[in-house]
């Protein structure tokens, strides 16, 4: 599915909405920050933040909300109250890429997920100071990154936020608002684009809708298959299987992506290392593996609603 979405707002605001700006200017409602002027959140309710006036390239843009939970075509009506231009025809700023895994926990796949292209890798976590359990990890730079975080973990921060605001006032549970138990286990694979990094396919909204289903944001990402049980050394030879038993161990050290440039550096050649003890490693055949085309599959199939 699209999780997040931002559009160029440059072309000019209707009169409506620059009618509310003065408003909200007048009444100190419009909020500031160090790159934009002002900020209206959800004017007349709409699920959008319009962040007007950038401090040095002099721009605007229209941030969606709760982006999941509607189509495009209804998000393009959305921005027809807020700027003059035709929205289809607006300039994506940012977008993001998500697809959801029920049932995978964030440390199995941070051991198993490499993205290539990405040398940089971060683990940040609500809990990680007081735990060794990692809940996000970053590959890549801020605008031009892929993220694996725990999507129970950050769907009740955020119920909690805005219980404590007093802003929830659902009559539903937390499993029917979510769609999921708040002790399920579900990790999102979320695809971030922005800034000069977006894609020619979503250049601009019109595009995006045209383009996005038979797009691939998880081209660059490559899982390892699990390393156990490993054969026994009369099957793939002693050499092959101190190798094997060896990467086994980097692996769940510091996972498929750290390991991998760790081997890079030490060996020179990673790929020729794993393909010598391709034998000592364990069949795939039968094992419940992830695979970049479940992402896929799995991003397209929710993508399919939010183009209806």
């Amino acid at each position: 599915m699209i999780g997040s979405l931002q559009i160029d707002a440059s072309c000019g605001f209707t009169g409506e909405f620059e009618a509310l700006l003065q408003e909200c200017i007048d009444n100190g409602d419009a909020y500031s920050d160090s790159h934009y002027q002002y900020q209206v959140y959800r004017p007349w309710g709409l699920p959008c933040t319009v962040l007007v006036g950038h401090c040095y390239q002099h721009s605007s843009k229209l941030q969606f909300l709760d982006t999941p939970s509607h189509k495009l075509s209804e998000l393009i009506d959305v921005a027809k109250h807020i700027i003059t231009g035709e929205p289809r025809q607006s300039h994506v700023k940012r977008v993001d890429c998500t697809a959801d895994l029920p049932g995978v926990p964030v440390s199995m796949l941070k051991k198993l997920l490499r993205v290539r292209f990405k040398r940089s890798m971060q683990e940040i976590g609500y809990r990680c100071q007081m735990t060794n359990n990692v809940e996000t990890v970053y590959y890549g730079n801020k605008n031009n990154c892929l993220i694996v975080y725990d999507k129970v973990e950050e769907t009740k921060v955020r119920h909690r936020k805005l219980v404590r605001n007093g802003r929830w006032n659902d009559a539903a549970t937390f499993e029917q608002h979510y769609g999921f138990a708040p002790d399920a286990v579900r990790v999102r694979v979320e695809r971030k684009y922005g800034s000069s990094n977006i894609p020619e396919e979503f250049a601009t909204m019109e595009m995006l809708i045209a383009n996005a289903m038979e797009f691939n944001p998880f081209e660059s990402v490559q899982i390892c298959a699990p390393l156990e049980p490993l054969p026994e050394p009369t099957e793939a030879g002693w050499d092959s299987y101190i190798k094997a038993a060896g990467w086994k161990a980097e692996v769940e050290i510091y996972g498929y992506a750290e390991a991998y440039k760790r081997l890079s550096r030490f060996s020179g050649n990673a790929t020729r290392f794993l393909n010598h003890i391709a034998k000592a490693m364990p069949d795939p055949e039968g094992l419940p593996l992830l695979s970049p085309n479940l992402l896929v599959e799995t991003y397209r199939k929710s993508l399919a609603w939010q183009l209806e």
